[in-house]
């Protein structure tokens, strides 16, 4: 039965039989329509209405802050530069501010590293000469002394996490590459000094490495997609996507002779994928 009626002593909508069965005594009851009348103008509607609002708002950041713990535990904790002209790693352990050092040959590690540094994690890591510099947590990028583990320099270049790290050394041209995973998810470029060059944006970007020509190739994690930018961080093209079986890619690198690409995937099959280039 349809209910057209409200009973103001009960506050409950009523149909036709239940006026006459359990209602028939109450003293206001009124048709819906006449019931309703200015509802929406009325105190009560309103902190209603605001109560609504506010549970959706609530519902839309858990789901939000849900997606986000899951991005974080799907991104990679342990980040990994080799020290030039050695054969030696050195691996950031990103919850715990450890940098650990690890013979390549031997697969034994070595020391580790306590590092003092502002942000309550560090991701991407990169050597120059007995600098060791780490990408943080809030788009800090710092320089580390080798041996103490002392931060020699903070430099901010973003607001999110610094994924990835790579140097560009070749003579008088000192440039760093960082990739800011999350908060305004972009490629910057800076001098060694800190001083800024550019940057552009991409979707998550995470993984970086140069070719010969000094392209910088960036994984874009979440997107699976593989961009190609100039030496000015402008994108160039977008050489792999899904199509090539990219699923989270996360590391990207060259052979010596960059005659193969290699790229990690994290996702359903977590393979390195092999592209041999032109």
């Amino acid at each position: 039965m349809p209910l057209d009626f409200f009973c103001s002593d009960h506050d409950s909508l009523l149909c036709q039989p239940c006026i006459a069965n359990t209602h028939h005594i109450c003293g206001k009851i009124l048709p819906i329509d006449v019931a309703a009348k200015g509802i929406k103008s009325s105190v009560m509607f309103d902190d209603i209405s605001k109560y609504i609002a506010a549970l959706r708002k609530f519902a839309k950041e858990l789901v939000q802050d849900r997606e986000k713990t899951r991005k974080d535990s799907d991104r990679p904790k342990v980040y990994i530069a080799i020290i030039p002209h050695t054969e030696e790693t050195v691996v950031s352990l990103a919850d715990a501010k450890i940098i650990q050092f690890v013979n390549i040959v031997s697969l034994v590690s070595g020391r580790q590293l306590q590092v003092t540094i502002k942000d309550s994690n560090m991701y991407g890591i990169a050597v120059v000469c007995d600098i060791l510099i780490v990408g943080g947590s809030s788009g800090n990028v710092y320089f580390i002394e080798k041996t103490n583990g002392k931060c020699l320099k903070t430099v901010k270049i973003g607001t999110g996490t610094i994924s990835s790290i790579v140097p560009f050394i070749r003579a008088k041209d000192e440039v760093l590459y960082g990739s800011e995973y999350s908060g305004n998810k972009k490629v910057h470029s800076l001098k060694l000094d800190g001083t800024f060059i550019s940057n552009c944006e991409l979707e998550n970007p995470i993984g970086m490495t140069f070719d010969s020509k000094r392209n910088v190739y960036v994984s874009c994690y979440d997107f699976g997609e593989l961009h190609r930018l100039t030496a000015d961080c402008e994108v160039d093209i977008i050489l792999l996507t899904k199509s090539d079986k990219l699923d989270n890619p996360v590391s990207v690198a060259f052979n010596k002779t960059y005659s193969k690409l290699y790229v990690s995937n994290s996702g359903s099959d977590e393979s390195i994928l092999v592209f041999n280039c032109k």
